[in-house]
């Protein structure tokens, strides 16, 4: 199962602090997904992701967590292909 805090595949009790699910809620709600969280049960919701998500929608989650991890540096190909005009404006908002 992964942490919804540092989408790692360990038990979320050991890593997970309020202060990294505030800021994982403000990188989903800066790519237009703090929506997902009402989806079942909030930060603990289990669901075919793969299946449920659309494709702009799995494109959104990866530059939340991009935004979640801060890297120096990061090579995106197509990482908005699927994502509306207005979707993409604030992605790149966020990341800047």
């Amino acid at each position: 199962r992964l942490c919804a805090c540092c989408f790692a595949t360990r038990p979320r009790l050991h890593c997970c602090a309020a202060a990294c699910v505030t800021e994982l809620g403000r990188c989903l709600a800066a790519v237009e997904l703090d929506y997902l969280l009402g989806r079942g049960q909030g930060w603990d919701s289990v669901q075919a992701w793969q299946e449920t998500l659309s494709g702009g929608e799995k494109q959104r989650l990866a530059m939340a967590r991009l935004l979640f991890h801060k890297p120096a540096y990061a090579i995106l190909d197509e990482c908005t292909s699927a994502v509306g005009v207005m979707s993409r404006e604030c992605i790149f908002i966020g990341c800047a």
